[in-house]
């Protein structure tokens, strides 16, 4: 859950950018900037682009993108991230920010130590979402695959809660084989599952929770004045 802290603070951040104008606004920022510190503000390009691509996707005229613009778009992320994952570019980078700030400053940088790779995530996964968002607005025709898509959604706050505690888990307890992409996809796999039993149990019924506790709740009197 350590990235909540950091997420706090990209909100502060937008909201200042949002309400706030002139002189006013950039001294905020600034002052926001020193509380945050350095590993806070590696990682904010990341949750930007997202601001950025919820905000162009509300506003772009889609019949101008091309469709197979939009296929490559969806596509060629998901294609260079196995790529990259395979030469192990994620490792080489953070070898190389090692290199170049030497261990203590490194090691300093806690869960931004990765800060390259996670713009390059950022930028891949926006290119991927922006391309999907092309090929499923087209008014008149059934999303493919849209009723898996939804079920998939429904559980997506469990995965992004629980994913990382039991990946930490696995990976120390997982017994591992001799083939490396055997390991990644039982990690994975594993990990995928036990997030969605989470929503099953704990998200997926939300709304007949919500309906049991209205039940056991009185429903309070009008305040008479």
């Amino acid at each position: 859950y350590w990235s909540l802290s950091y997420e706090a603070a990209y909100y502060i951040a937008f909201g200042i950018m949002i309400y706030m104008r002139g002189v006013g606004r950039l001294a905020a920022l600034l002052l926001c900037c020193l509380i945050f510190g350095l590993k806070i503000l590696l990682l904010a390009p990341a949750w930007f682009m997202g601001v950025g691509l919820y905000l162009l996707l509300r506003r772009i005229d889609f019949s101008r993108i091309d469709m197979g613009l939009a296929w490559i778009m969806m596509g060629m992320p998901v294609a260079l991230y196995i790529g990259f994952q395979f030469i192990e570019l994620p490792q080489f980078l953070r070898s190389l920010t090692y290199s170049i700030l030497g261990p203590d400053r490194f090691y300093r940088l806690g869960f931004s130590d990765e800060f390259i790779w996670n713009a390059m995530l950022g930028i891949l996964f926006s290119l991927h979402i922006f391309g999907a968002a092309r090929l499923l607005a087209t008014r008149g025709e059934k999303p493919i695959g849209g009723a898996w898509i939804k079920w998939l959604a429904g559980g997506s706050f469990s995965l992004y809660l629980v994913h990382y505690p039991v990946l930490q888990l696995l990976g120390a307890t997982l017994p591992q084989t001799q083939f490396r992409v055997v390991d990644h996809v039982l990690l994975l796999g594993i990990t995928f599952v036990v997030c969605y039993i989470f929503a099953a149990v704990f998200e997926r019924s939300l709304p007949r929770l919500r309906r049991v506790l209205k039940g056991i709740t009185p429903t309070p009197s009008p305040t008479k004045v």
